[in-house]
């Protein structure tokens, strides 16, 4: 029932968790300014192609979750793989 980018501080993980505890919704800021904006159609072109393309892949993720599908299943669904990629910084 919520989502948290990786690279949020432990703050707002925490208000997350209380959230979802509490039986409401919890989306992380950035990710629910870009759906609000593409929802009301008024999304930048910088908001457009990819942006959202992750907003609906992360809508799908969640439509499975809420199905109680285990993330290999879900991986599998969309043809994806649960194994992090091998990124240098």
């Amino acid at each position: 029932m919520g989502y948290v980018m990786k690279d949020e501080p432990i703050e707002r993980l925490l208000l997350a968790i209380r959230r979802v505890l509490n039986g409401q919704f919890h989306l992380s800021d950035d990710l629910t300014s870009k759906f609000l904006r593409r929802q009301i159609g008024r999304g930048t072109n910088a908001d457009s192609g990819a942006a959202e393309a992750l907003i609906d892949r992360v809508l799908q993720v969640f439509q499975l979750l809420g199905q109680w599908r285990r993330t290999n299943e879900i991986a599998a669904l969309l043809n994806v793989s649960i194994s992090p990629p091998n990124v240098e910084c």
